[in-house]
């Protein structure tokens, strides 16, 4: 989440010259310390329905990336939108699912 933050602070600050710098370097500062003390995660949802096809053909794209304040949270909307409990691996940047056939979930915790 914070290095989102500091690419949205850049991009303002390139392609909008009519804000002073003062008030983006308010923006920013306030923004990184509310993340303080949160236990920030992203919940990736990946679109697995290019698969299956000819070698070199298949690819993946991203359905969305949503930040939340906790990992239950991300789990519970996911399992929400998927209609069904999940079954969560551990990985070395967070955890992830299963391939669904149609779509895979990761959250980032790293």
């Amino acid at each position: 989440m914070e290095k989102e933050i500091r690419e949205a602070y850049l991009f303002l600050r390139e392609k909008n010259q009519t804000i002073p710098s003062e008030t983006l370097q308010f923006m920013l500062d306030a923004s990184l310390e509310k993340l303080k003390g949160f236990e920030i995660c992203t919940l990736v949802s990946e679109n697995l329905t290019h698969l299956g096809g000819r070698m070199g053909t298949e690819y993946t794209t991203t359905n969305y990336s949503k930040p939340f304040k906790s990992i239950q949270k991300a789990k519970e909307f996911a399992e929400k939108e998927y209609g069904n409990e999940l079954k969560w691996v551990v990985t070395d940047k967070g955890l992830r699912t299963e391939d669904l056939g149609y779509v895979m979930y990761y959250i980032n915790t790293k």
